[in-house]
């Protein structure tokens, strides 16, 4: 080995201890391949570069202290990004056509960065401190000074955005130094999420933070900020008084703008041809409702509307319309807030009468004075909106209608408000909802073609899913059913995997507070009692709790003594399971990862145990097959479960009132029942169906007690279970 590369694995284990520091767990420094100066993902690996164009521009002992600095930087990501949050973002984009192309997910990848890092470098100073800092520092401004060399020129608009974003971003936050005026522009029209979301401090929320400012990036390199205004067909529903064709017409836009009372449209007229130097040159009135429009299929490229939908008899009916009329990649606007909510919540209605008090001692026009309040409320109390919770129901309304992409902006009234609005509605601000249609064109059924709006009867080919009455129905013969988004057929795999750690991440704050009482309660014993008679007596047992969720049976085991390994799919499980073992002071060791696919060599455990898992798992047969795997000879395999497949999950009626389910709500039962109907398992016959896969698995001796809940579940309080518990031990021959 000559001297150079001698002096280079010195260099990278001096590295690797450095790194190992700032990440709190082994790393390994290896050499970057592909021209890149540095990089990291998931793993314990960080790769820098032994030679780069870089270094050529500087000594060796620059160069040495940029190396430092990269694996400094890269390190930093280990500990700030959620690297299987970011995978599983880019398989959800791509699976909703968000990305469309192997471009679009590289290009992609490169905002997340692009993103990333400068939010990383803000935060190095609470994780790292002395030479780490000082040379990761020295690295941004010294790869910012060099940086100027590469930048000769770009052929295609995204080069230039991405340079405006390295210029602002990774290379110099606040030292912007553009050689291309177009980027510079590009980079202004962006600039306010990029900074919002390099100043996130969740990497999940950083992370969803990016496709924004992507999809924002794409258009403008697309062209369409290049499309003329003009050749654009806007509709503005519920015009009223003419708002928005009056901004929209001056603005270069041509519109239609329809409206219910001729009063309005009269005004709306009147005010175009006094306001505006065009008129009704660029503005069509016509009366018509909202909620029935006269407009072919696939007319607008944008439809928008102002405080229309609350006051609608039939609010779900005008987003299935206007959905209708828009064309394939079309957007919908539609701003509005919940103005009488007041009426069916005691706080709000606290809030409300506060508005009224402070606009009276600020001696400000009181808006809801202007109107005929009582009038006002009585339709608010006739219409179904008012007594929802929105933008919540109008998201999932838009999804049920097979959105392409919904997006709410909770803030807009903080933009677009005066301070004397914000003042009088304070207590109900005005959100957006922005929702993007779907560009496919049509959807092929086997050999029967359903375009969108089109009705048709459903087919009963198995597994096939359409959108149906309400969100959730399954059709499986009959109709008729309206096409307005995708046709999906059964979630494959990876898809079902998804939705499944979606759902347990909603549920993972409740499951805490849940584990929390359950281990101060006397069923905390009665679980233990249960678990002692199946395993090993008299000896520390090296145990795997899969699916550990909240750490429950981790910390019961790891408080006798027990080396105990905990691993669930779901992050905030985990993070929840690490907080309640320093909680009880119980020395646990949680990861996250795949039941089906636990990354532990053969014949690791004594023990391998779960609760209340089984009945989730896409492959229930490969994960058995898996735990006997990483189950030593004799070890021994305990899985406590029910035949949740026969059972109503969001059927509360037998439940006590004190029952965590309640806590849950409805929505969220009814969401896992849904999951549920599409998993295989639910379908068998249990145990025996587990008993079967079991004995094919090399299980010795199994034993099943079916009277498990009973001797668990003596109460009806908040943990009881009327499902019809089992256990299943099995022994590894």
């Amino acid at each position: 080995m000559d001297k150079e590369t001698v002096r280079w694995e010195a260099e990278k284990n001096m590295y690797s201890g450095i790194v190992t520091g700032i990440v709190g767990r082994e790393m390994h420094v290896l050499e970057a391949e592909d021209g890149e100066l540095g990089y990291t993902k998931a793993g314990d690996t960080v790769y820098v570069a032994r030679k780069h164009p870089l270094f050529q521009m500087i000594d060796e002992k620059e160069a040495a202290t940029l190396r430092y600095g990269v694996c400094v930087h890269e390190a930093l990501h280990q500990v700030f990004t959620n690297f299987s949050y970011m995978q599983r973002s880019i398989r959800t984009l791509s699976r909703t056509k968000l990305l469309k192309t192997e471009l679009d997910i590289r290009m992609y990848c490169i905002f997340v960065n692009l993103v990333e890092d400068p939010a990383i470098e803000n935060m190095a100073s609470s994780v790292i401190g002395g030479p780490p800092l000082a040379a990761l520092g020295y690295t941004i401004r010294k790869i910012y000074e060099l940086s100027g060399d590469f930048q000769k020129g770009c052929r295609y608009p995204i080069e230039e955005v991405i340079n405006a974003l390295i210029q602002f971003g990774d290379l110099g936050i606040l030292k912007g130094n553009f050689s291309f005026q177009s980027a510079r522009g590009i980079f202004l029209k962006i600039a306010r999420p990029f900074y919002d979301a390099i100043n996130e401090m969740d990497p999940k929320k950083r992370i969803d933070a990016v496709f924004p400012i992507y999809a924002e990036c794409a258009r403008l390199w697309a062209g369409y900020s290049e499309k003329k205004k003009e050749e654009m067909k806007i509709l503005d529903i519920g015009t009223g008084p003419g708002f928005f064709p009056m901004i929209l017409s001056e603005a270069g836009y041509t519109v239609t703008a329809v409206d219910y009372t001729e009063e309005m449209l009269e005004k709306a007229k009147e005010n175009l041809g006094k306001y505006t130097k065009y008129g009704l040159e660029r503005v069509t009135l016509q009366r018509m409702d909202a909620q029935n429009l006269e407009f072919a299929d696939e007319t607008f490229d944008v439809v928008i509307s102002r405080n229309l939908t609350w006051n609608l008899e039939k609010p779900e009916q005008a987003y299935q319309e206007w959905m209708r009329v828009l064309k394939p990649g079309g957007v919908l606007l539609n701003f509005d807030a919940n103005w009488y909510g007041y009426l069916y919540d005691e706080e709000k209605k606290e809030a409300y009468e506060a508005d009224r008090k402070k606009v009276e001692e600020q001696q400000l026009d009181d808006h809801y004075l202007c109107t005929d309040i009582d009038r006002m409320e009585n339709i608010a109390r006739q219409v179904p909106l008012s007594a929802m919770e929105r933008p919540a129901w109008d998201t999932k309304v838009l999804e049920s209608l097979g959105v392409c992409s919904i997006q709410t902006d909770s803030e807009i009234w903080k933009r677009v408000w005066s301070e004397e609005e914000r003042l009088n509605y304070a207590s109900t601000p005005m959100f957006l909802v922005r929702a993007e249609k779907n560009a496919e064109q049509s959807f092929q059924l086997g050999d029967v073609t359903v375009r969108r709006g089109e009705k048709y009867q459903a087919a009963s080919e198995d597994g096939l899913w359409y959108p149906a009455a309400k969100p959730g129905d399954m059709v499986t013969e009959g109709g008729p059913v309206v096409a307005y988004g995708r046709i999906v057929r059964e979630p494959e795999y990876n898809d079902r995997k998804e939705q499944i750690v979606h759902y347990w991440e909603k549920r993972s704050e409740s499951f805490l507070e849940q584990r929390r009482s359950e281990l101060a309660n006397p069923i905390a014993k009665r679980w233990m009692k249960e678990i002692e008679k199946q395993i090993p007596a008299g000896r520390r047992l090296k145990i795997l709790d899969v699916g550990c969720g909240a750490g429950f049976f981790s910390i019961l085991l790891a408080k006798e003594g027990h080396e105990v390994f905990g691993i669930d799919l779901t992050p905030e499980m985990i993070e929840n399971a690490i907080q309640l073992a320093e909680e009880e002071n119980a020395d646990c060791c949680f990861r996250v990862m795949d039941a089906e696919n636990p990354m532990f060599a053969d014949e690791t455990f004594d023990v391998v145990i779960s609760r209340n898992l089984t009945w989730t798992l896409p492959n229930a047969e490969h994960a058995y097959g898996e735990w006997m795997r990483v189950l030593k000879t004799g070890g021994v395999l305990l899985n406590f479960d029910a035949n949740y497949g026969k059972e109503d999950v969001a059927d509360t009626k037998g439940l006590p009132e004190a029952h965590a389910h309640f806590k849950v709500g409805n929505e969220m039962l009814e969401e896992c029942e849904r999951i549920k109907l599409q998993l295989p398992i639910s379908r068998k016959n249990r145990p025996a169906y587990d008993v079967a896969v079991l004995c094919e698995n090399t299980a010795g001796e199994i034993r099943i007690d079916t009277s498990l809940g009973k001797r668990i579940y003596l109460e009806k309080d908040e943990f009881y279970n009327p499902a019809p518990m089992f256990s299943i031990c099995a022994v590894k021959q």
